[in-house]
């Protein structure tokens, strides 16, 4: 099953949910509006709403890479088989934002995230988000990731 190969670091994961952000945002908008995206987001995937989440958080040239992953995932096209496996394979998840930097259009973020395993223990990945302020809003153009959490 693809998400049982994504709990084993072999293909590359994506993160969402709650969201708390450090203090070290530095513009207060750009902070309510993350906040807010990343709630929406969170209601996606804890309803099983694949395409909304993927639709609210990612640019449609996103590239997503990490732990164990054998290679990039560039685009949507790519990246959607493996939010869809997320979306089957999870109870429930949430992060948290461990620091953010807004810099005009341009953002990153760290967040740690879990996700409860329907047939399983939860698993924790550590995140870092690049952001671009896009005509949508802000989505996310990179994103790397690993297992366990920033702390």
């Amino acid at each position: 099953m693809l998400f049982n190969k994504l709990v084993r670091g072999i293909i590359p994961g994506v993160a969402v949910a709650s969201l708390a952000v450090g203090s070290s945002v530095v513009a207060a908008d750009d902070t309510d509006t993350l906040s807010e995206l990343f709630a929406a987001v969170e209601n996606a995937v804890n309803n099983n709403n694949g395409e909304e989440w993927a639709e609210l958080m990612y640019a449609d040239d996103v590239v997503v890479v990490g732990e164990g992953s054998e290679g990039a995932l560039r685009g949507m096209d790519e990246l959607m088989p493996t939010i869809e496996s997320i979306i089957e394979g999870s109870e429930s998840c949430s992060i948290r934002m461990d620091d953010a930097k807004v810099n005009g259009d341009q953002a990153w973020s760290f967040a740690d995230w879990t996700c409860q395993v329907a047939d399983g223990e939860a698993f924790d990945v550590r995140t870092l988000y690049v952001w671009e302020k896009q005509d949508a809003g802000w989505r996310v153009t990179a994103e790397m990731y690993g297992f366990g959490t920033m702390q």
